[in-house]
């Protein structure tokens, strides 16, 4: 969801390079995790990657668009 709001921005190049570092995170992860605990570790992995992904994301949008709250926002998920 957060990756349409910057191709409504016209800004491409700022989620592809979070997305590759989210995947090479998730790479990284994987070959740590896997060892200590099997298939949970590739869903933990998984899991973490997409987190600083999102969290990448957000963040980048807080930056760009200074009327963004992030705490309304966050409440909301609740």
């Amino acid at each position: 969801m957060l990756g349409r709001v910057y191709f409504a921005l016209q800004d491409t190049l700022t989620p592809l390079k979070i997305g590759l570092l989210a995947i090479l995170l998730n790479v990284v992860l994987n070959l740590i995790l896997v060892r200590y605990l099997a298939h949970e570790g590739l869903a933990l992995a998984t899991s973490l990657a997409a987190t600083f992904k999102l969290l990448l994301l957000f963040h980048g949008l807080r930056r760009r668009l200074v009327f963004l709250e992030g705490l309304k926002i966050a409440l909301s998920l609740h």
